[in-house]
Parts: structure tokens; C-alpha cells; sequence
């Protein structure tokens, strides 16, 4: 819905333990499972990068479709 509106939206998972110090490839492959959720269609507005909690990556909306 926020997408549709023209907003920018921040996607961070929060893991718990020793999960949020796993190698890139976990983490990317976990965050990829989220974002295949998401129906509008969207860009990467800030790449991916590692935060205190887990994974971040930034999105807007795609205009271009």
C-alpha cells in the first residue's frame, strides 16, 4: 500500500542470536524470501547492508512498469 502511494519503504529483519552474524549469503537469501512477498512492483532505492539487528535494504516504487 505504501508503495502504491509513492513512498519509500525500509525492509529490516530482525534476528535473534547468533543468526544476525551468519556469512552475506544467509542473510541476502533471507531477506530475498521477504521481498518475494511483496506484489507491487518496486526498486532498490538503498542497497543491501548489514545493521545492528539484521539486514537492511531500502525500496520504492517502480515507475517505470
Amino acid at each position: 500500500e505504501w508503495l502504491k502511494e509513492g513512498h519509500r519503504i525500509k525492509v529490516e529483519l530482525f534476528l535473534s542470536g547468533r543468526s544476525k552474524y551468519m556469512d552475506d549469503k544467509f542473510l541476502r537469501e533471507r531477506l530475498n524470501r521477504v521481498l518475494h512477498l511483496i506484489t507491487e512492483n518496486y526498486k532498490v532505492a538503498e542497497e543491501y547492508k548489514k545493521g545492528p539487528k539484521g539486514p537492511i535494504i531500502t525500496l520504492e516504487r517502480d515507475t517505470k512498469k
